[in-house]
């Protein structure tokens, strides 16, 4: 499994608008079925306030790819929410792949 996590850096002010508009283009989508399981996770710091992380998981880099180019493409909401997104956000500082492992 890999988690794929982007940072970006929120406009000052506008964390709560960030956190609206990914639940709302959320909204409907079963996180869970869509990436095998596993929900996206939004991460907010708790010191510095403009940062936020959206995390998924995904079984492999085609999953991700096809599902994100499909989304991109076939989804009304998709658009819009970009629109949004650029509005909120100041920049992407960059995309992380991780290699899952867990320990029970």
């Amino acid at each position: 499994m890999l988690a794929y996590r982007t940072t970006w850096i929120i406009r000052e002010g506008r964390m709560q608008e960030a956190l609206e508009a990914i639940s709302a283009a959320l909204d409907g989508v079963n996180m869970e079925e869509v990436t095998g399981g596993v929900a996206a996770r939004v991460y907010t710091p708790y010191i510095s306030p403009n940062v936020l992380i959206y995390e998924e998981i995904w079984e492999d880099v085609a999953s991700h790819d096809a599902y994100w180019e499909a989304m991109d493409q076939t989804t009304p909401e998709a658009a819009p929410f970009w629109t949004k997104w650029a509005e909120v956000t100041k920049r992407n500082v960059g995309t992380d792949c991780w290699n899952v492992v867990e320990w029970r």
